[in-house]
């Protein structure tokens, strides 16, 4: 795990299809657009830690590091990863400004409703 410090917005895909599903049965949705998104993002720390708790070890590098230890870890075109290096490369994201005069589209809101409760649920 990286010290990146941006926000997950994570849903459970089964959430999100019925929200998809609702939405497109509504006449009012019709010519609109909605971003699904969670009121509660979660850190990449939360995931980590969520992940362990399955019992998978994870070992906290600061980014660079972890840069460097992909680079040495793929280098062959037949590793998934290898066409992903240089969208992993690039240095830590950063916050994101968006202009004040920039008009958004309307944002469906997920019902305050934990990832991890949904995911801790399925595997008991």
């Amino acid at each position: 795990m990286t010290d990146i410090t941006s926000r997950l917005d994570l849903a459970p895909v089964d959430y999100l299809s019925q929200s998809i599903v609702y939405l497109s049965r509504q006449k009012d949705s019709i010519g609109k657009a909605f971003h699904l998104n969670n009121p509660q993002p979660d850190s990449w720390s939360q995931l980590a830690d969520f992940i362990c708790s399955f019992g998978y070890p994870i070992k906290h590098i600061a980014y660079k590091d972890w840069q460097v230890e992909l680079t040495h870890a793929v280098r062959s075109k037949e590793n998934p990863l290898y066409h992903l290096k240089p969208f992993y490369k690039k240095l830590a994201p950063k916050a994101i400004v968006v202009a004040d005069n920039i008009s958004r589209p309307k944002t469906f809101t997920l019902a305050k409703k934990s990832v991890y409760d949904t995911v801790a649920r399925m595997r008991d």
